[in-house]
Order: structure tokens, then sequence, then C-alpha cells
């Protein structure tokens, strides 16, 4: 009589153990959606307006204008996945991009830049917004890092140009230097 409790108490065990439970599935907020829905859209607002630039820039017919390109050190990167040209900037101390690059590579928010503002070429001060860690791959080569963004732009416009500014900040870590 003593061992029934046992038993009966062991097939218990092994009908709990072989349970299935609920799945738990981690649902987005309307929020998270929303914001998400606002980077896509910012993204395809840079897209149409690099389509319009190149269209405009080809002439008539699709035959390309041949006009001088001034040379810059850019070189094509993802950043936070995102394709982009990114000028090589020796002279940097810092990594530095628009505000706007901000939301069209998906950074849901700003933390405060170590700095309210940094000195540009011919000594402007340039205003800084804030800063974010984002994923940079130049190559076969990924790291995170940390880039400040202006309060206005700090890349040229165009089709061709660049949407992120690489400082010595990023060119002297492993494995770029």
């Amino acid at each position: 009589m003593a061992g029934e409790p046992k038993v009966q108490q062991t097939n218990q065990d092994a009908v709990r153990n072989h349970q299935q439970h609920p799945a738990q599935v981690k649902v987005a907020t309307t929020e998270d959606l929303q914001a998400q829905l606002e980077v896509y859209r910012q993204q395809i607002a840079e897209l149409q307006r690099v389509n319009g630039a190149l269209m405009a820039e080809s002439g008539t017919h699709g035959v390309p204008h041949l006009a001088p390109v001034p040379l810059t050190m850019q070189i094509p990167i993802k950043v936070n996945g995102t394709p982009c040209f990114a000028l090589i900037d020796t002279g940097s101390t810092i990594t530095v991009a628009g505000q706007a690059f901000s939301r069209r590579i998906g950074v849901p928010r700003l933390h405060q830049a170590s700095a309210p503002h940094a000195i540009g070429l011919g000594g402007n001060e340039v205003q800084m917004v804030g800063a974010a860690f984002v994923t940079v791959a130049i190559g076969s080569h990924t790291i995170v890092h940390r880039v400040h963004f202006t309060k206005g732009e700090c890349t040229p416009e165009g089709p061709r140009n660049y949407g992120i500014i690489l400082g010595n900040d990023l060119l002297s870590q492993k494995p770029f230097r």
C-alpha cells in the first residue's frame, strides 16, 4: 500500500512532462510597427530622390552626360544592413552622418552626443543632435561602432554622394588599421 502513491505520483510526473505547453509568441506593438513603417517610408523617399537625380543626370534618352567628377575617397559599405557610400576622412576624429541618415538606417532613437558640437572644415561649428551604435560592414568585416549625428546634413546631396563620413575613431580599429 505504501508503494501505490509513489506509482501514482510517478505516472502524474510522466503525464506533466509530456504535456504540450502553449506556444509563446512575441507580438510587436502598434508603436513598434508604426516606427518600422516610418523607417520604410523614409527609405522609399530617399530611393525615389536618388532615382530622380540619376534620371535627371542621364540627360535625354538615357544617355549619360559625361561631366568631370571630383575625386574623393568613397567606398561602398552597409550601415545597419543599408547599402550606402562612405567618405574616408583621415582628418576627422569621429564618424559622423546627418540626422536624416539615422532615420534612413533605422535608428529608433539617438543617445546624447559626447559633445554638443564639433569643429568641421574651415573651423565651422557643426551642431550634434545625438549618437547611436550601429553595425558597419566594410567588405567582409563587420563591427558595431558609435556614429555621431548632426542637426542638418553633413554630406553633399546627389545620387553619387556619400551618406556617412568615416573618421579615425573607426579607421583605427582592427581590422581596418
